[in-house]
């Protein structure tokens, strides 16, 4: 994450103006290095450990040429286990998405409740029913009332966003989500 993303992030959390994150970080930078001056590590708790550390060789090398003092401590952060769990747990809320762009989110927070969104499931269609059940459904209720392009392609959009989905396991709701698409293909060629 780049200086300025990290700012924006605690700008809408924070309700903080870009110049005010901006400030904020530099004055913490500074207060961490003129610490560090003088202990050899900073501890905070739940958030990481801040050390200094003396340049590498090779770094020792480069600046001899240019004479600069090469015993100069260098600040390091490393982290802690909780602080990087609160990062990845993070979840920023999007803000005036349509429904479309919502559906189509491939986050692993967010789970597509067919019965509640999709109007197959409105119909009754489930991949917990027998294959039948579901092939009545689509040709006495969903066909008929979407017609056979818009029914395809919805079942077609359905096995493109789970495929997308890598936190999860759908390869047997995607078989049969395919197995629906090539009946009704085949049915489409039939008439």
């Amino acid at each position: 994450m780049k200086k300025y993303e990290m700012f924006s992030v605690i700008s809408k959390n924070t309700g903080l103006s870009l110049k005010a994150c901006e400030t904020l970080y530099n004055k913490l930078i500074i207060i961490i290095e003129r610490t560090l001056e003088y202990e050899s590590t900073i501890d905070i708790s739940d958030f990481g450990v801040f050390k200094t550390r003396y340049r590498n060789e090779d770094m020792q090398s480069r600046l001899q040429f240019l004479e600069v003092d090469s015993q100069r401590r260098v600040p390091i952060f490393i982290p802690s286990k909780e602080f990087v769990a609160q990062l990845n747990d993070l979840e920023v809320k999007p803000q005036n998405v349509s429904k479309h762009e919502l559906r189509c989110k491939s986050d692993s927070t967010y789970e597509i409740n067919l019965k509640a969104q999709s109007k197959l499931g409105a119909l009754g269609y489930s991949i917990k029913l027998s294959r039948d059940e579901r092939w009545r459904i689509l040709i006495e209720k969903a066909i008929p009332l979407f017609g056979m392009k818009s029914v395809e392609s919805h079942i077609l959009w359905l096995i493109k966003l789970k495929k997308k989905d890598r936190h999860r396991d759908y390869r047997s709701a995607i078989f049969e989500w395919e197995y629906d698409l090539k009946r009704l293909r085949e049915l489409n060629l039939k008439y």
